[in-house]
C-alpha cells in the first residue's frame, strides 16, 4: 500500500491538501466531528472534538460555499509555491467540481438533486456542470486568449450562485 502511495507522489500530495483545506475549513466554521478523537495540546491537557457533518441543504451549502471561497486562497499558496498558471487552473477547477459533488452526495432531498442535475444537463451538457475542456470552450467562444483563459477558469472556480444562497437563507 505505501509503495502505491509514493507511486502516486504529486496526486496524492494535492489530495493531502485538498484534505488538509477541508479539514481546516471545517475548524474554522466551529464544526465537530461524529467520531470523538482526543488531542494534546502543549499544556497535555486532552480535549475531545466533534466535527458535525451538515444537517440540510442549506448547512450543507454553506459547507460548499466555504469550500468554494477558499479557492482563491489556495491559490495564492499555489503562486507562492511555482505552480503553473494552467496547472492551477486545472486544480482550482478540480476543487470547485469535487466540492459540487461532495455537497450534493451530502443532500437528503434527491429530488432538489435531480433539479439541479438536470439543470446542468440543459446548461452543461452534463449532469455532473461543466468540466474543464467546457469552460476553456466557453472563455474562447468569448474571444478570452491565452493565459486569461486560465485566469478566468480560477476566477470563476471561486464564486458561488448568488441566487441559491439568497434561496438558501430565505428558509431560514
Amino acid at each position: 500500500m505505501l509503495i502505491m502511495l509514493l507511486k502516486k507522489g504529486k496526486r496524492m500530495t494535492k489530495f493531502l491538501r485538498y484534505v488538509f483545506i477541508s479539514t481546516l475549513l471545517f475548524s474554522l466554521l466551529g464544526c465537530t466531528l461524529n467520531v470523538p478523537h482526543s488531542t494534546t495540546t502543549p499544556s497535555s491537557k486532552t480535549s475531545t472534538v466533534y466535527l458535525k457533518v451538515p444537517s440540510n441543504d442549506c448547512e450543507i451549502r454553506k459547507w460548499y460555499n466555504y469550500q468554494v471561497v477558499a479557492i482563491s486562497l489556495i491559490n495564492k499558496r499555489w503562486i507562492e509555491e511555482g505552480i503553473a498558471l494552467e496547472e492551477r487552473a486545472k486544480m482550482a477547477y478540480a476543487l470547485r467540481h469535487n466540492a459540487r459533488m461532495n455537497a450534493r452526495y451530502m443532500m437528503q432531498d434527491k429530488k432538489a438533486v435531480k433539479v439541479l442535475q438536470e439543470r446542468d444537463m440543459k446548461k452543461y451538457g452534463n449532469p455532473d456542470g461543466p468540466d474543464f475542456s467546457y469552460l476553456i470552450h466557453k472563455s474562447k467562444s468569448k474571444g478570452i486568449k491565452g493565459d486569461e483563459v486560465y485566469k478566468k477558469i480560477i476566477e470563476s472556480s471561486s464564486r458561488t450562485n448568488a441566487q441559491y444562497n439568497a434561496d438558501c437563507m430565505n428558509t431560514k
